[in-house]
């Protein structure tokens, strides 16, 4: 049998060697496999599957809209909060809100915001803050909402004995009265027995029998108190 050069044995057992080297340093520097799912804290797993619930609740629910304010002292405050939050959550520009205010006005607050829109102003956000403040000042003001409240309590009294649901709108009144106690100083007039007289006579005579024995003995302590407001 006729054998290989030497030479030539050399070189096929020295690329050999350089095939083996290679590849055992491809092997080497070959990136690590990627798993295909990653370790997810059980607290971080629960926090983001809350957030996507959250989520699809929030789109399942009808689109939020606010009422429309007409000029209702006692509603002003209620109806700013739910009309900022609404325009908060759509993000709109502060052009965009005057034009919504319009939308949720009617009457006078609506006439109000028409003759803010039209004046030739090129700052929105100024035009909006003006027709805040004027709102606040027609139909939040402490005088005007205390006004409002006393004159609603003088007519809600004019019902008939048996006419329950105006009791019981006039019972809803007295407990929006007695909120707003803390917040509306004027309203510290009903704290004294002659104010409540005169509330009590607009009853029908059988709720006045009923209320009456009870204000005449706070009107005896307080006219022995203070004889000169009775």
């Amino acid at each position: 049998m006729e054998s290989l050069p030497q030479a030539h044995v050399i070189t096929r057992s020295t690329t050999h060697i350089l095939q083996d080297s290679q590849l055992s340093n491809l092997h080497h520097t070959r990136p690590p496999k990627k798993r295909a799912f990653s370790s997810i804290p059980l607290e971080t797993f629960a926090a983001r599957n809350q957030g996507l619930v959250a989520s699809f609740a929030k789109q399942s629910l009808p689109k939020y809209h606010p009422d429309l304010f007409v000029g209702d002292f006692t509603m002003l405050h209620s109806w700013m909060r739910s009309y900022k939050a609404m325009v908060r959550e759509a993000g709109v520009a502060a052009d965009q809100k005057v034009s919504y205010l319009r939308s949720y006005t009617n009457g006078e607050p609506q006439q109000l915001v028409d003759d803010y829109r039209k004046r030739q102003d090129n700052n929105p956000t100024s035009t909006l803050a003006e027709i805040w403040t004027e709102l606040e000042r027609r139909f939040g003001n402490t005088a005007a909402l205390t006004h409002a409240l006393l004159e609603r309590l003088s007519t809600a009294t004019s019902f008939g004995a048996k006419d329950n649901n105006r009791l019981q709108k006039f019972t809803d009144l007295c407990v929006v009265v007695d909120c707003q106690m803390t917040h509306l100083p004027g309203l510290a007039c009903l704290n004294y027995p002659i104010a409540i007289r005169l509330i009590i006579e607009g009853l029908p005579a059988s709720h006045q029998s009923q209320m009456g024995e009870e204000n005449s003995a706070i009107c005896r302590e307080a006219q022995r108190r203070l004889p000169h407001l009775l």
